[in-house]
């Protein structure tokens, strides 16, 4: 039998097992009890026959036998094979202290390593120096070390690594020794808040010491709320509490043990308490209540703090300051100011600050304060003027005037009201303030207040004259009354409810000089004294009527009006009159010099109308002595055309007036056409002109052969005061028969067609004509 490999086998390997025997006929027939894959290489004097599987750790110490079998029936033999197969342990090593727990620097400590299982077992080592010693066992390998504990410890891992036949196999366990050891250092005191504490707050003292395993533990002497704040590497152990007076210069003490019985320190810690200064108490010398014009002082005595304190008086914004912990104040010449004024004593340090307040009492004459001491007002206003009195003991007020009592006696203060005022209240009232003092009997005061009452101007207007005509000066005077009396005037003109004219005039008297029937109206003078009256109203008006008597006067009116024949013609006047007219107007015709009489075919009237005009630019419409007359021709006639006259009279004068009827219509038609001369080519044409309508008129002359309808025309121009007319009509051909027609035109129109035709035959005609 062979075995690959000879020797052992490490476990997850393969394994060949081969049986082989020669000889024999048959060969003999081979066969393993171990399972795997079976391979038969028999030859023909050789049976060989092998098996191949893979080993684990159950396969250690495995027996596998191969038995021959023949036809021969004594041939049975078997040959066997004990596997060895190598493997590692089934955990990583395992390390144990003895002692458990820590280890006070000095003392022994021994480390053991084992691991269990493999085959064969591994092989432990230790990286650290000491006393070693193998205890390995059947199935167990264990390997141990002692060693004396230091320091060096603490910082230092010891290493137990495993080896095995199996390379793979080389797990590493480290084991950290805890060493036990007091702190190099003393414990530290640290206080919060630092340096001195106020009275009253609390303090926290905090003991620390690092280093140290396990840390040391702390202990405080001061009663207070303590907190272990302790950390692996640190000792913490605070004490808090609230401080007084008694705590200031105590001493805190902080102690610490460890298992290092030899640990044992102690250490101080001295508080600074800070606290303000005591209640301060105030002595006046002399005794209160003082008078004006006296000295005295104040004393103030007080309880120190710490650190010392400082003493502050205060009187009003007046500091006085002293290191010292008494203090006097004086006052020199007391003043009626100080009455009622606080002094302070106040003492303070940077930790707490006390104070006293002292009132000060000083008897004087009462001081009286009025708002104005001269008030100007205006009627119809109502005022109050106040009066105040201050003094030691309280006054009482009240008002007079001449010697009468307005108001009755009030405490500290009186009010005169003047309502709805006039000029009466225009005055001198006096405020009296007295008191009763125990040491200086009645204590008067008197204070005068001048009320000045001003009113707007009353106003009049005077004139220097009653008779009032035009082409005279009449003078307006304006009388003011008032106060103040820095006045300011005015003037205006009015017509009616319009204003016709402001003067720009700072002056009392207005001139108005050559009258005339513009200047008849209403004149205001207008005073402005800067006073409102009781309705409110600043600028104050009177005035006068100036009425100017003039001649009539016409207005709106037409010189020349135009008519035609036949239409109905109105010729009117607008005229304003005053005083009134004083008899009937007249209306008379130019040309006859004669009065016009009314009839159907001409008449007058008159009535009374209001007539619209301007004054200094300013339209105004006069209703009272305004006029319209008007001439009537209800056909009109050209023998009525021509100049009319319009005279109408008042006391003062008349005036009149000439206007002109125009007759502007067609020209009536040519006359008398006829040929004064007829040539074989021209005909001379006559004729008498008719009226031109009142225009400058024009002859039209239209001529054609009889039985032809190219027509010719020829124009004529009107010459003035000429009648009679002739034309000769040229270019025209012999032996013709013309029609030769003849109208007359203007800028209102042509002629009526009447008798306006003629028909004439040239070269040898008889000069017979026919009128059409």
């Amino acid at each position: 039998m062979q075995r690959t490999p000879a020797e052992g086998i490490i476990s997850g390997n393969k394994v060949n097992l081969t049986c082989i025997t020669s000889g024999g006929n048959p060969v003999a027939i081979l066969s393993w009890n171990c399972s795997g894959t079976n391979t038969n290489y028999t030859t023909k004097n050789t049976a060989s026959h092998s098996v191949e599987f893979t080993v684990d750790q159950s396969d250690n110490n495995k027996i596998c036998t191969c038995s021959a079998t023949h036809p021969v029936a004594t041939y049975r033999p078997t040959v066997q094979t004990r596997l060895l197969v190598y493997y590692e342990p089934g955990t990583n090593p395992i390390i144990e202290q003895e002692p458990s727990g820590g280890i006070l620097v000095g003392k022994n400590v021994t480390l053991t390593c084992s691991v269990s299982g493999g085959n064969p077992l591994a092989t432990l080592s230790w990286n650290c120096s000491g006393i070693k010693k193998n205890e390995t066992v059947e199935d167990t390998a264990s390997y141990s070390i002692t060693f004396t504990v230091d320091k060096s410890y603490i910082t230092k891992l010891c290493t137990c690594t495993a080896n095995h036949r199996i390379s793979a196999y080389k797990p590493t366990v480290r084991h950290n020794v805890v060493v036990f050891y007091s702190p190099s250092d003393f414990p530290s005191i640290q206080q919060t808040p630092p340096g001195g504490i106020i009275t009253g707050f609390i303090v926290t003292l905090i003991c620390s010491v690092n280093g140290g395993n396990p840390p040391a533990v702390l202990r405080w002497n001061c009663s207070g709320d303590t907190t272990n704040s302790t950390t692996d590497f640190t000792a913490n152990y605070s004490v808090s509490f609230t401080v007084n007076k008694t705590h200031n210069k105590a001493i805190c003490a902080c102690s610490g043990s460890h298992l290092e019985t030899s640990y044992t320190p102690v250490i101080e810690h001295s508080l600074n308490v800070y606290f303000g200064p005591g209640m301060p108490n105030v002595t006046p010398v002399p005794i209160m209540p003082w008078f004006e014009g006296n000295n005295t002082k104040l004393k103030c005595a007080f309880e120190n703090g710490n650190p010392d304190a400082t003493i502050e008086w205060k009187k009003e914004n007046d500091y006085v300051q002293s290191i010292a912990n008494r203090h006097v104040y004086e006052f020199h010449n007391l003043h009626s100011k100080d009455n009622g004024s606080t002094v302070t004593c106040e003492v303070y340090n940077t930790y707490g600050r006390q104070f006293e307040l002292v009132d000060i009492i000083v008897e004087y004459y009462p001081s009286v304060v009025v708002e104005h001491t001269t008030v100007n007002t205006s009627e119809g206003k109502n005022i109050s003027i106040n009066c105040n009195a201050t003094g030691n003991p309280i006054p009482v007020v009240k008002w007079i005037r001449d010697a009468s009592q307005i108001t009755g006696p009030n405490t500290g203060q009186s009010i005169l009201s003047l309502n709805n005022i006039d000029r009466s209240n225009d005055s001198t009232y006096t405020c009296i303030a007295s008191s009763t003092s125990g040491t200086y009997g009645n204590l008067i005061t008197k204070e005068n207040v001048s009320v000045v009452v001003n009113f707007a101007p009353d106003v009049t207007v005077n004139r220097n004259t009653y008779d009032i005509e035009e082409g005279k000066t009449v003078k307006l005077q304006c009388i003011a009354n008032g106060k103040p009396s820095n006045f300011v005037y005015g003037w205006r003109h009015m017509f009616r409810d319009k204003v016709i004219r402001i003067f720009k005039t700072n002056s009392r008297i207005l001139s108005l000089e050559n009258l005339s029937y513009q200047d008849f109206g209403h004149y205001d003078c207008i005073v402005n004294n800067g006073i409102e009256d009781r309705q409110g109203i600043l600028n104050h008006t009177n005035g006068t009527e100036v009425e100017v008597k003039y001649k009539p006067i016409f207005i709106n009116f037409n010189t020349d009006l135009t008519a035609k024949v036949g239409e109905n013609v109105t010729i009117a006047v607008n005229f304003i009159t005053f005083p009134d007219i004083n008899e009937v107007i007249q209306w008379t015709k130019s040309t006859s010099n004669s009065n016009v009489i009314n009839s159907s075919n001409l008449f007058t009237t008159l009535e009374r109308q209001t007539v619209n005009t301007t004054i200094y630019g300013r339209k105004v419409s006069v209703n009272t002595f305004g006029y319209r007359s008007a001439l009537v021709l209800p056909k009109f006639r050209i023998d009525q055309a021509g100049f009319y006259s319009f005279q109408v009279n008042n006391t003062v004068g008349g005036n009149n007036i000439t206007l002109r009827i125009v007759v502007s219509d067609r020209p009536q038609p040519p006359t008398h056409l006829f040929a004064s001369v007829i040539g074989s080519t021209t005909v001379t044409l006559a004729w008498t002109s008719g009226y031109n309508g009142g225009n400058e008129q024009t002859f039209i002359i239209s001529y054609w052969e009889i039985n032809s309808e190219d027509r010719r025309s020829k124009n004529v121009t009107e010459l003035s005061q000429k009648k009679d007319y002739e034309e000769i009509i040229q270019h025209l051909l012999p032996s013709t028969t013309y029609v030769f027609v003849i109208n007359s035109t203007n800028v209102e129109g042509i002629s009526d067609a009447v008798n306006n035709t003629v028909i004439y035959e040239t070269k040898g005609i008889s000069g017979k004509h026919i009128n059409i």
